[in-house]
């Protein structure tokens, strides 16, 4: 369909094209052709057909461009291809995971962390343009960028005066193609997707131009780091456990009986490795390891730890891009900053019909049975339908 768009358009006028792949997100699947490419390389099956779902993708922009090229609009164009989140890994909560591998970040999509939210982008410009000297072509920029700016960013390319919209953004076009300062100080993350929305800091986070990342209380599920390996798989390391000696949480377990521990660092890898789990409590005696889905301590003969820190965290990504080094403890002017402005961005919070908390009034109540495909079960689709005019 975009081909086509490309094929008819009049190049008299301008085109904004947004083109939005499923692919490479789940559901994990690609026509063998494109997956059995790798049968020689790739051992891992899920690794191989999120390889193969890359090369069919990557076939797809491939027609667009050309398609542009031949309508001689290509050279006079500026194509953005950008992710809006890290890969789900195996242990992401929702069982969305497709085969990628967020190595050598933390955590995945879903989370706060590195490894969910510093996503990749590449930014063209043809020569027509006048906005890439070629001297800049192929560089990598540092400045700090938001999902948010890409928008005022299109309106600047565009020449479209987009002031009066309340935007969160700003343009980032000299900053891509001009190699300029930067333009933006600090990037507000907002709550991982498993966050408690009763608690008060329902764990924000901040980072700021220097580099450091101020974490409310967690960033999420997953919490570990994904590992590279020659063959490919995909895995993730066991995060450090925050240790409670002389503690014990009864009850909440998400295995009955637990499950068997010869130290408190094994049961803190079984807790890193159970979808759901918050902590655990280990007895030493028994040699024995309970993983909760709540953690309702206090004092006994046994060692309880979360993998989840109770206040704040604190990382400088410019050094610990990782996030393997939580600093609070020798950094509280930074502390105090950064939860100063965090909490003064999150009173700022404006609820939007419609956008998750409080349903449109003027859109009617979705009914599954309506959206249901006979072969496929319920399907994602808009029900909702408003003017130009409305949505402005």
């Amino acid at each position: 369909r975009a081909v086509d768009i490309v094929e008819q358009h009049d190049v008299s006028k301008p085109l904004f094209l947004y083109l939005a792949y499923q692919a490479v997100h789940a559901p994990a699947e690609v026509p063998a052709s494109y997956r059995d490419a790798y049968n020689a390389t790739i051992e891992d099956p899920k690794r191989r057909t999120f390889a193969g779902m890359l090369s069919c993708m990557d076939e797809g922009i491939g027609n667009v461009t050309k398609a542009l090229r031949a309508k001689h609009m290509l050279d006079n164009s500026v194509v953005v291809f950008t992710t809006d989140n890290g890969g789900p890994i195996s242990t992401s909560p929702g069982g969305d995971y497709a085969g990628s591998n967020n190595f050598p970040l933390r955590g995945g999509k879903h989370t706060i962390w590195e490894g969910g939210t510093r996503g990749t982008a590449v930014a063209w410009a043809g020569a027509s343009t006048g906005l890439l000297d070629t001297s800049l072509r192929g560089r990598t920029t540092p400045q700090l960028m938001h999902g948010a700016d890409w928008l005022p960013t299109f309106c600047a390319l565009a020449g479209a005066d987009c002031s009066a919209l309340p935007l969160d953004g700003v343009s980032q076009v000299d900053t891509l193609f001009s190699n300029t300062t930067a333009v933006r100080s600090e990037v507000f993350y907002g709550k991982h997707d498993d966050a408690p929305e009763h608690e008060v800091n329902y764990d924000t986070a901040i980072r700021d131009a220097e580099g450091w990342k101020l974490l409310q209380n967690w960033g999420g599920l997953p919490t570990g780091w994904s590992v590279n390996t020659s063959l490919g798989w995909e895995c993730e390391a066991a995060p450090q456990c925050t240790p409670k000696p002389k503690t014990c949480c009864p009850n909440n377990d998400l295995i009955v009986g637990g499950v068997a521990a010869t130290s408190e660092a094994e049961c803190c890898e079984a807790c890193t490795n159970t979808t759901g789990c918050a902590g655990y409590t280990y007895q030493s005696a028994a040699q024995r390891c309970y993983v909760k889905h709540t953690m309702v301590c206090q004092a006994g003969e046994c060692s309880s730890g979360s993998t989840a820190s109770l206040g704040a965290l604190l990382f400088n990504v410019n050094s610990d891009p990782e996030e393997r080094h939580e600093v609070s403890s020798s950094h509280p002017d930074v502390v105090q900053r950064l939860t100063a402005r965090v909490n003064a961005l999150r009173a700022t919070k404006v609820i939007v019909p419609g956008g998750g908390e409080v349903p449109d009034p003027d859109c009617p109540q979705y009914k599954p049975a309506e959206h249901t495909d006979p072969r496929v079960g319920e399907i994602w689709e808009p029900w909702c339908e408003k003017t130009q005019a409305q949505l402005v």
